[in-house]
């Protein structure tokens, strides 16, 4: 892999989303490093349906990778980040998705490669 982001660190990842049973799609440079892109990137990008269990649910992967609680990026978007310590040491950001869009997130997930 040529990313600063470890294959442990990807791993630890996807153990705390199963631990937590947090539904969320890997996106951005980090989805395109694991699909064989030539990219690097220090950050771990998510696409996370909003929804309050999944709100819970993001408070209990936060804990699972020993990082910060979630907060907002900016109160102007829904794009949120969780500061990643020991499990996983870099910074995640998810952006919630909400009705009234044409995405399906269940649609995306099951193309994803597992």
């Amino acid at each position: 892999m040529s990313s600063d982001i470890s294959e442990k660190t990807l791993v630890a990842l996807a153990k705390a989303l199963r631990a937590a049973k947090l539904d969320a799609i890997v996106i951005g440079n980090c989805a395109s490093m694991l699909n064989g892109a030539p990219v690097t990137t220090q950050d771990i990008d998510l696409l996370i349906r909003d929804t309050r269990p999944n709100r819970r649910k993001l408070v209990r992967f936060a804990d699972e990778i020993g990082g910060s609680v979630p907060m907002p990026v900016s109160g102007l978007s829904k794009v949120e980040w969780i500061e990643g310590r020991l499990a996983v040491p870099v910074e995640i950001h998810y952006d919630r998705i909400s009705g009234g869009l044409t995405f399906s997130f269940r649609k995306e997930r099951d193309r994803c490669p597992s």
